[in-house]
């Protein structure tokens, strides 16, 4: 198999053999009713189980019974590619929120539509609030994917490769993107599970002081007209017949 035939095979692996069967999987989990198990229940986090199972199997198999490339960075490369983008990008969106992830949404369509296939995560997120979802599952399940193919070349005795030279330098920066979006991800869990509301209320108050749209000020006003009043209150309390108007 050429570099090329094995980037294209193993890239549809990783972008969308694992989204859609993960996305399947984790449907039959949560469509499990806590309050009433019964024997459906049971049957769908079986199936479940297994359909998460069967994705991690197919990277294994995959790492045991592909041609693979001699070079690290051939051979990775379509694992660790989504792992890098979706750091960065969760990075990005956080850098560009700055914390503040009420309205993300148009971000994650300009930074996470190479990873199209997540779109039912992205959609799960989007109506709960909780976009430390889309990279948390999607570094874990690429991860896990990776893991598991790497099993496979140890278990096949393929792990060996001829030229390793940039694993190190590779491995390192996936680790620090990783550990930082991963920080980034706490702290947006942090925010919407563990809020404080006179926190929340200091950051309000902080942005409409520094907002620069503060009524009654000097330069401000609620109506622009387009043509000057005919009619000009001069005093801040106008009196008619006594009283206060």
């Amino acid at each position: 198999m050429s570099a090329k035939k094995y980037w294209a095979k193993t890239t549809g692996l990783t972008l969308v053999f694992l989204p859609v069967v993960l996305q399947c999987g984790l449907a039959l989990m949560l469509s499990i009713s806590p309050s009433a198990i019964g024997v459906w229940e049971v049957v769908r986090l079986i199936l479940g189980v297994a359909v998460l199972l069967a994705s991690v199997t197919r990277a294994f198999w995959h790492g045991k019974k592909a041609n693979l490339p001699d070079r690290f960075s051939t051979r990775y490369g379509p694992f660790i590619a989504p792992i890098i983008y979706a750091s960065l990008a969760w990075i990005i969106v956080s850098l560009d929120c700055g914390g503040d992830f009420t309205k993300p949404w148009n971000l994650f369509l300009w930074f996470f539509w190479p990873l199209a296939a997540y779109l039912g995560v992205a959609l799960m997120a989007s109506l709960s609030g909780c976009y430390w979802i889309i990279p948390t599952i999607i570094l874990v399940s690429q991860t896990a994917f990776a893991a598991a193919f790497a099993l496979g070349t140890w278990r096949g005795r393929r792990f060996a490769m001829r030229e390793n030279q940039y694993a190190a330098p590779i491995l390192l920066l996936v680790s620090v993107l990783v550990a930082v979006s991963g920080a980034t991800t706490y702290v947006q869990y942090h925010s919407v599970f563990h809020e404080d509301p006179a926190r929340e209320v200091k950051d309000e108050f902080r942005r409409y002081r520094h907002s620069g749209s503060q009524p009654f000020g000097k330069h401000d006003e609620f109506v622009h007209l387009r043509h000057p009043p005919s009619l000009l209150l001069t005093r801040d309390h106008p009196q008619l017949d006594g009283a206060i108007a």
